[in-house]
């Protein structure tokens, strides 16, 4: 147990902050065994003399129901991991803006109350307790600022405080600020921003200060830790000996920059990492394309095109204007399901290509599933059929944002069929889709 320069027991208050959209799906197995890393050092060197928070954040999409949650301070390491295995991020899409502000806000409030296991204000910087909030984060926030009822620290406009300025106020009370994002290209806009923030928080004078204060863990992810908090650096630099880190997570997608030269020259077949098993998400493919087969006999009077257009590689992908890949339409099986494609947009933009392992739980989830069909391409530009080729060959899925068309935090999902009947000769001409609910559960 850690003991304070005084001989009073030391203790920490830590409150995770983390992102919770859609682009931080592709990066979330990652950051769990960091935030179980940070757990295990804590468990070890406070025992029960620390506490733990959970503040999750997304979008103000018109369809996000909860974009800001939240636990209380809790003793119990085991409760605050068994709400980490709760957080399924995916609202909003890639270009979510999350509100990291609001976050911020509720975690000075968090720090005001008062502490289970010592007297005394939790910020008040003495021995016996230190105080920590780390952001875990893949997409650049909101801009907007948050009502601050402190005026010495709104520099942008009277009585509000943007993310940069309340990190600075945190540091004021006592609170070190750190963070965690991902090093992939379509990240870059978080780390600039945020790290931004972090600098000015720890007041640095020089940049080699800065960069003692980075911990990259392997080219995956990369840590901007609190000089003052030798704990969280210490168990996030022990991952990068940890071979477990590095096993059973899914491929990033591939970077925004080069994702179209990657479809028009498909990459050999990927070995993935992923601890899941191929055969269910095959049955689903098989069943999705068979249940609106148009060559079945037996059940084509019952089909119903629901849906005509075109399909993007939307910006978020490119990082540029969105690009053509073919021109379709989608089939569904039974009367019931057409109202639910009524009032889509007649172009989709295809917004990730990966396969998290959390969107394969979701696939599997009956309850989860709110459409399902093919959908029977027309016409195939060149990019296409590259994105085709390697969404067949490395077994990847397509995702498009479908929140704003169901009512529900949703995405469709593409594949396509089989690897054994994708290899046949020639390009397919139906993709096998399932709009699937992704909804957040509660904390």
């Amino acid at each position: 147990m850690a003991e304070a320069p005084d001989g009073l027991m030391s203790t920490q208050r830590v409150c995770f902050v983390i992102e919770n959209t859609w682009t931080m799906s592709s990066h979330w197995q990652h950051f769990k065994r960091c935030l179980g890393a940070i757990l295990a050092a804590l468990e070890t060197s406070h025992g029960d003399t620390c506490e733990v928070a959970l503040v999750t954040y997304a979008a103000a999409w018109p369809y996000s129901t909860c974009p800001l949650q939240g636990t209380q301070w809790s003793t119990n390491l085991g409760h605050i991991r068994h709400c980490i295995e709760g957080i399924r991020p995916s609202l909003g899409g890639s270009r979510a803006q999350p509100l990291l502000s609001e976050a911020l806000s509720e975690v000075a409030y968090l720090f005001q109350c008062p502490s289970n296991v010592s007297s005394g204000d939790a910020t008040s910087g003495s021995a016996r307790q230190s105080c920590h909030c780390v952001a875990f984060a893949a997409s650049e926030p909101s801009k907007t600022p948050v009502p601050w009822p402190h005026p010495e620290d709104c520099h942008s406009a009277p009585g509000l405080a943007g993310y940069t300025e309340l990190c600075l106020a945190l540091r004021k009370r006592g609170v070190d600020f750190s963070f965690v994002s991902p090093q992939h290209l379509a990240c870059q806009d978080a780390i600039s921003r945020i790290g931004r923030a972090f600098v000015s928080a720890q007041g640095f004078k020089a940049s080699s200060e800065a960069r003692k204060a980075v911990v990259d863990i392997g080219t995956s992810i990369r840590c901007f830790i609190a000089p003052t908090w030798p704990l969280g650096t210490n168990a996030l630099q022990l991952l990068n000996s940890d071979p477990l880190f590095f096993k059973d997570v899914q491929p990033q997608a591939s970077s925004a920059a080069s994702a179209a030269a990657e479809f028009k020259q498909p990459a050999p077949p990927a070995q993935h990492a992923i601890d899941i098993k191929a055969e269910p998400l095959e049955r689903a493919q098989h069943e999705s394309a068979a249940s609106a087969d148009p060559n079945s006999q037996q059940q084509a009077q019952q089909q119903n095109i629901v849906w005509q257009g075109r399909m993007f590689l939307g910006e978020a992908v490119t990082r540029g204007a969105p690009q053509l890949l073919w021109t379709c339409s989608m089939l569904v099986l039974g009367p019931e399901n057409a109202d639910l494609a009524r009032g889509w947009s007649s172009e989709l933009n295809i917004v990730e290509v990966n396969r998290s392992a959390s969107l394969v739980t979701d696939l599997r989830d009956p309850s989860r599933q709110r459409l399902r069909g093919v959908i029977q391409l027309s016409t195939v530009e060149e990019l296409g059929k590259g994105m085709l080729e390697k969404l067949a060959q490395q077994q990847l899925m397509a995702q498009i944002d479908m929140s704003k068309y169901v009512g529900v935090p949703a995405c469709m999902v593409v594949m396509t069929l089989p690897s054994k009947r994708a290899a046949q000769p020639g390009s397919p001409t139906k993709l096998p889709f399932i709009v699937v609910d992704r909804s957040a559960p509660q904390l």
